[in-house]
């Protein structure tokens, strides 16, 4: 039965990724609009980076890597899937009849998310944590490279690809994580004559998600063409137009109207599985497992309409508007905090697993509502991008939070003991809430049209040293109790930090391309995937002396200022050779997100 339902869970990915793809290349006439292709260097460097991780994870290559070639297969597994799951949204454009096919293309990478975390749970048993855990951090390395190029391609259809894009990735980070967890967990009667692991019981439920985002549209279209040939409808669309003339509000209540039919179709299937659960050891198992997923389902809308509301204060009162959003964060962070609290007490890290993937059907539904117009067929978005934004750093930040549960699972004999309520906990925290803004600033800072492809991959590969580089130091020098703190610094950065970055030309972080707001959330949890699978290769060099691990840091950091400067000056050097030193910034100001 546990193999029936995870091959289940198999195809339900592929066929979101199928419809996403085919609803993407229907092409439409009048006003659509596609994505250029990525530039080939991108393409190049994304293909190339998993074979070369592949060839250095083989068992030959030391003991690291001996047992299974988890971390290898895994990788390329996530790399492939994030590619596969990237082409679905580069390919769809922008419409007035967008809404009739959208919400497939954004199903669609949350389809492939099910196949990273689903297909080591069915052909790659051997090395279990490092495959899931390789197949989300290839699945990231990939993205990094896609976002890259959206940047380089300065098109005015970014924002919905970034979205549909940045929503996939938490995703399959998040479906990873609960598979791991769920392994860790072991199993549960299922009926009283069948087990299955806990492992499958989340995958199934995440299966929900794209599943209700496919479902909502048809029922909605269906709904909307059945009743709207009755001879009584016209009279109660005359009466729908009189209650709500303005038509944002009608375009309101049509959205409302879809996310209760797609939240409907999840708690369904939630109230499915939780009524089969059978547990001898715990009789409330069955409730608090659709308790768990309800409360994820109602804490999405929840944190939806917190920043609903804030961002039409913000507009309201533009004076006001950093503190207003800064309030609408915390507010949101404090609403996930208490859900992740009660999830814990339930089921403890798997609760939070299920919590957020009930969750996520709000992030993905905000992301299918920020491409399409807020009111009428020809108006242009105006808070739906904003909102969606906000909702996926909450939901990426939830994602961190589960990445901080899987590592204390899994390295539990080493941190025995640990107490974070010394200094360390300061250092971890303040690191952690500042690492992403820093490395998406030296990231994006100096990018302008002279500058190549080459060059911009080359800065990327210095931050992703660095993402690897930062941490190990901290572990080195403060051992488990300091990266713990890092930890929930990361997850505070990613809901806490301004939403964007200024860049060169621009006057206010809200004239930043969505790609770069979303991108210090994106680093954050880089560095907790980099903790998280990396750290039982580090720990041996905590025994070190004091005079070791200080010899030790001056080289990396020695290393990691060559690479600094190398990267820095040899593009510059690079682009003053082809334009005589001209340029103009590489991220116009004109159709960014406001």
């Amino acid at each position: 039965m546990e193999r029936s339902l995870l091959w289940g869970v198999f195809a339900m990915g592929w066929v979101s990724w199928v419809l996403g793809l085919a609803a993407a290349r229907a092409r439409q006439t009048g006003t659509v609009r596609a994505i250029a292709p990525l530039p080939r260097a991108y393409l190049v460097a994304a293909a190339v980076l998993p074979l070369i991780v592949f060839v250095a994870t083989l068992p030959s290559h030391g003991k690291w890597f001996a047992e299974g070639q988890g971390l290898g297969k895994g990788f390329v597994l996530g790399s492939v899937c994030a590619l596969l799951a990237a082409w679905v949204p580069l390919l769809a454009g922008e419409g007035s009849d967008i809404r009739r096919r959208i919400g497939a293309t954004v199903a669609a990478p949350c389809g492939m998310a099910l196949v990273v975390a689903v297909t080591p749970l069915l052909m790659i048993r051997t090395s279990m944590y490092d495959t899931l855990l390789g197949g989300a951090i290839g699945w990231f390395c990939a993205t990094m490279l896609v976002l890259l190029g959206m940047l380089q391609q300065k098109s005015e259809t970014e924002r919905p690809g970034v979205l549909a894009l940045v929503t996939g990735t938490g995703f399959a980070i998040l479906t990873c994580a609960v598979a791991t967890l769920g392994e860790m967990r072991g199993t549960l009667d299922l009926t009283a004559t069948s087990t299955v692991s806990w492992s499958v019981l989340g995958m199934v439920f995440a299966a929900g998600v794209p599943l209700a985002l496919l479902l909502s549209g048809v029922l909605n279209a269906g709904l909307t063409l059945v009743f709207g040939s009755l001879p009584a409808m016209g009279g109660v669309a005359r009466a729908g137009e009189t209650v709500l003339p303005d038509a944002l509000a009608r375009n309101t209540a049509m959205r409302l109207w879809r996310l209760a039919l797609a939240s409907i179709v999840l708690l369904a299937l939630g109230k499915l599985l939780a009524g089969r659960v059978v547990d001898a050891d715990n009789a409330k198992m069955a409730s608090q497992i659709f308790q768990v997923m309800m409360l994820g389902l109602f804490g999405g809308a929840a944190a939806w309409w917190v920043s609903a509301s804030a961002r039409r204060l913000e507009r309201e009162t533009p004076a006001n508007g950093a503190a207003i959003a800064w309030q609408n964060n915390a507010v949101a962070a404090l609403l996930l905090l208490a859900g992740v609290m009660v999830a814990f007490q339930m089921l403890a890290g798997f609760g939070v697993g299920l919590l957020l993937i009930g969750a996520w059907l709000a992030v993905s539904l905000s992301a299918v509502f920020a491409q399409e117009p807020d009111a009428g067929e020809n108006e242009a978005p105006t808070d739906t991008p904003a909102i969606a934004a906000n909702l996926l750093r909450l939901g990426l930040m939830g994602v961190a939070l589960l990445l901080y549960r899987v590592f204390s699972s899994r390295f539990e004999s080493e941190l025995r003991g640990v107490n974070l309520t010394d200094q360390y906990a300061a250092f971890g925290l303040i690191l952690g809430a500042t690492m992403p803004a820093l490395l998406t600033g030296f990231l994006v800072r100096p990018f302008t049209d002279g500058t190549a492809p080459a060059s911009r991959i080359a800065r990327l590969c210095v931050v992703a040293a660095l993402v690897l580089a930062l941490p190990a130091l901290v572990l080195i020098l403060w051992g488990t109790k300091c990266a713990l703190a890092l930890m929930l610094g990361l997850a505070l950065a990613i809901t806490l930090l301004p939403s964007g970055m200024v860049l060169p030309g621009e006057t206010t972080k809200e004239t930043a391309p969505l790609a770069v707001r979303l991108l210090p959330a994106l680093f954050a949890l880089g560095v907790c995937l980099a903790l998280t699978q990396w750290t039982h290769h580090i720990l041996p060099l905590t025994e070190l002396t004091r005079t070791d691990k200080e010899h030790l840091t001056l080289k990396l950091m020695a290393i990691m200022a060559v690479l600094i400067l190398v990267a820095d000056y040899s593009g510059r050097f690079a682009a003053r050779m082809r334009k005589g030193g001209q340029g103009t910034p590489v991220l116009p100001t004109e159709g960014a997100v406001r």
